[in-house]
């Protein structure tokens, strides 16, 4: 047996260095861009969705404000009807509904709001309603859900968009 054993003199495996995670391939730079895109789109559009939507909001807070106040049923029917002219008029940023009054204005919510509630059915009161010294027979709760889903989902005639 030689005393010299050849394989000692090998010196012990050595790995290499474990692969960095940074930096990143280019790939993960690209995609990293791209979702960071898409969240500031998503970000743009949900503020400008909530900016174009702040008068539903304040009209609906208002028609809050309005059924818990005590006034006359004239009164509410007066205030209800400015509250859907104002409403019309900051969604649209034109003032060519305030001169409407009559069949024509109910003919107009019935058509944006896709409904025929104004014209044949509880919100007809707001044709003679805000006029009469005393109009106590119709249904203040159900006239002012119509108005709260008229606020909801109105929809104006493209040339009345801002």
């Amino acid at each position: 047996m030689p005393e010299h054993d050849p394989l000692t003199k090998l010196r012990d495996l050595h790995l290499p260095e474990a692969v960095s995670a940074w930096p990143p391939a280019p790939g993960w730079w690209i995609l990293a861009l791209l979702l960071l895109a898409a969240l500031l789109l998503t970000v743009y559009r949900w503020r400008h969705h909530r900016q174009k939507n702040l008068y539903r909001r304040l009209a609906l807070q208002e028609l809050v404000q309005l059924q818990s106040s005590n006034i006359t049923a004239q009164a509410y029917l007066q205030s209800l009807n400015g509250l859907l002219k104002q409403t019309v008029q900051a969604a649209s940023g034109q003032s060519s509904t305030a001169s409407m009054s009559g069949q024509q204005w109910l003919h107009y919510l019935n058509q944006s709001g896709n409904t025929n509630e104004f014209t044949e059915g509880v919100g007809e009161i707001l044709l003679q309603g805000p006029y009469q010294a005393h109009c106590e027979n119709y249904d203040q709760k159900a006239l002012t859900q119509l108005v709260k889903q008229w606020i909801k989902g109105h929809q104006l005639k493209n040339g009345e968009q801002r």
